[in-house]
């Protein structure tokens, strides 16, 4: 290996950054290093030229075409005792060499230029943006550039233990009325309001018949319907027509329903209709409907009083009110309890982080937000939630999204650079213990499997990352004093 510092420009083709791309199968165990020359460029970047010796590059053709087959649904068991060239060869009759190779050559790339972070043990920001001017071949030593960012070298200006408010894991008599006042609501029953009328925010059961100028329309159409006004199911216009009626009366109105309306013998042949010239000449005809709605019932919501004999009833455990407040606050006190770890930690990281001296790059910032929103999508795809639900479970349109997002990702980026600089400062070590503590933390339960992923992958440098800032924030936590306040 030698040092030095050197211009770094880009030598083949143009820089690839494979930040967004998920490496899932295991790379060999073996041991043999690559072979590394680091320089320093100018603006203090640091390029690595690699050479992967031929051995791996086995390996990797084998990954390669193991994933192909795998999110191809491509049948490879009768020919994987066969070795990899077998397989190699299914996957490319299945797909094709361009394809197989391309998707090789993004592979390596990605997971070496990782390795070679990991196996230089620098400490960098962002990901490793490499680049070749060779394909990856069998039998082939591979020879590629990586440039990396190192990490920005923070100090404090001061390292003395911290003092932070927490709140009180005692539970108020208001908190304790308010969780009442929930399980009233969580027990609260619709029964028919007799002799109401429809207003707004009525909850009301109608029949209800629909058409437009085609036809009937099926989904406006039912002899029973629950509907609550409000909710923006059918536009304003429907609701409006609707207000005033009483149980039994019906009423016929139009209103408008842009870009609906289709009819049944629209679903029957779409084709026709779309030559239909007189619904060409007419965009927004289908869009108005004539509907017919029946009250059947109007409801309201009645909450129980929560008294003792409702108690005994339905929560027998607590036999009265009295003993229910207890039973609330007992697990009140137990659920803060439990998380109060996770608060002093976030609150001793925060405030350390209001000690960073100098200025961050904007650059920092944007790749720290891009990490976060790709975690907050990953986690809504593993939950089959769409992110307009999620924005709407959190009560946020898309521009409190994005303030609450800017905010977060400056105090995330902040934590982590304060964490950096005490654990330097501290000299701080970490131990087998200390890696194991973090694997648990990052995937509770499945710490060997991200083990094994983040050593195929050559991720080990961002697990001694994550390891050495818990560390560095348990220390805090630690030797923090507290203040308790209501």
């Amino acid at each position: 290996m030698t040092l030095g510092r050197a211009p770094c420009g880009i030598m083949y083709g143009y820089l690839t950054n494979y930040s967004n791309y998920k490496v899932r199968m295991s790379m060999s165990q073996t041991n043999m290093p690559l072979k590394i020359t680091q320089s320093t460029c100018d603006d203090g970047k640091i390029q690595l030229n690699v050479t992967v010796p031929k051995a791996l590059i086995a390996q990797m053709r084998m990954n390669a075409a193991l994933m192909l087959a795998m999110t191809n649904y491509i049948a490879i068991e009768d020919v994987f005792e066969h070795g990899g060239e077998a397989v190699i060869s299914r996957v490319i009759d299945n797909l094709s060499e361009a394809e197989y190779e391309g998707f090789l050559n993004h592979l390596a790339l990605h997971v070496f230029a990782a390795h070679a972070v990991t196996q230089q043990k620098l400490e960098i920001i962002m990901e490793p943006q490499a680049n070749s001017s060779e394909n990856v071949e069998k039998d082939k030593d591979y020879h590629f550039i990586t440039v990396v960012t190192p990490k920005p070298v923070y100090e404090l200006s001061s390292y003395d233990p911290v003092t932070v408010k927490i709140p009180s894991v005692e539970v108020s008599d208001a908190e304790i009325d308010e969780q009442l006042y929930l399980v009233a609501e969580d027990n609260a029953k619709m029964v028919e309001d007799e002799g109401a009328e429809v207003r707004d925010n009525s909850r009301v059961v109608f029949a209800i018949e629909s058409q437009n100028v085609d036809g009937p329309i099926k989904y406006l159409t039912s002899e029973r319907k629950g509907y609550q006004l409000g909710d923006n199911f059918l536009p304003e216009e429907f609701d409006t027509n609707i207000i005033g009626m009483k149980i039994g009366e019906a009423r016929t109105f139009d209103f408008d329903l842009p870009g609906f309306g289709k009819s049944d013998a629209d679903e029957a042949d779409d084709a026709d209709d779309a030559d239909d010239p007189d619904a060409a000449d007419n965009p927004d005809k289908k869009s108005v409907i004539t509907t017919t709605v029946t009250i059947k019932e109007i409801l309201k919501k009645v909450i129980p009083a929560i008294t003792d004999a409702w108690v005994a009833e339905n929560i027998p455990d607590a036999q009265d009110v009295v003993g229910l407040r207890e039973m609330i606050r007992e697990e009140g006190v137990a659920y803060k309890t439990e998380h109060i770890e996770e608060i002093k930690l976030f609150a001793v990281a925060s405030e350390l982080a209001m000690r960073i001296q100098g200025d961050i790059p904007d650059e920092l910032y944007e790749y720290t937000r891009d990490e976060l929103m790709a975690n907050i999508r990953q986690q809504l795809q593993q939950n089959n939630m769409q992110f307009e639900d999620y924005l709407a479970q959190q009560g946020l349109d898309e521009q409190s999204f994005s303030m609450q997002l800017v905010f977060r990702t400056g105090v995330t980026l902040r934590q982590r650079l304060a964490l950096d600089a005490l654990a330097r400062h501290m000299k701080l070590k970490l131990t087998d213990d200390d890696i194991e503590a973090a694997l648990e933390n990052m995937a509770p339960g499945h710490k060997e499997e991200l083990r094994q992923q983040l050593e195929s992958n050559g991720r080990m440098y961002q697990l001694t990352e994550t390891a050495m800032r818990q560390k560095a924030n348990k220390w805090l936590y630690d030797t923090a004093s507290y203040e308790v306040v209501n």
